[in-house]
């Protein structure tokens, strides 16, 4: 798995960008390096429909095929593929935060792309934590915690 640093700073560096790149496609992120499975939040202020979030991995040059691709606390109404895009459609999604998970079992380290047909100031997007962060964070209070008891003990 990617640290959670360089995929920090992947998105640091404009991966990002909310920026119209058609009449109804707005880029959520590009080219995000990650493992088999993708995983990010989306908050949406008010409820909207119809919905369409579309993705796509490749390897290097090669594309690969979309095996999970899913929206958490949506059903999605179709589910179509064109021009190396996964589309999910939904009549509608509610407001709050929803988890895209997209992934592939074809490689091994792949390049994601996310886009939907949602305005840019409609959603904000956030990463997704990862365990393993939340477990180096507690260890490294237990450590913290060690040092200030020995340190009381000395004194």
């Amino acid at each position: 798995m990617q640290s959670t640093r360089s995929k920090l700073a992947a998105l640091a560096t404009g991966v990002l960008a909310l920026s119209a790149t058609g009449a109804h496609a707005t880029t959520i992120v590009t080219d995000v390096l990650d493992d088999q499975l993708y995983q990010i939040n989306i908050t949406l202020s008010a409820a909207s429909g119809p919905v369409t979030f579309s993705a796509k991995a490749k390897s290097g040059a090669s594309a690969a095929a979309i095996s999970t691709f899913t929206v958490s606390g949506a059903t999605p109404a179709s589910m179509t593929s064109a021009l190396g895009w996964t589309n999910l459609g939904f009549t509608s999604l509610s407001a709050g935060t929803h988890t895209i998970t997209v992934g592939s079992n074809s490689f091994s380290s792949l390049s994601y792309s996310l886009k939907t047909n949602l305005a840019a100031g409609a959603f904000t997007v956030s990463q997704v934590p990862e365990a393993e962060s939340a477990a180096l964070a507690l260890a490294g209070l237990g450590v913290v915690g060690f040092v200030m008891s020995r340190r009381r003990a000395a004194a």
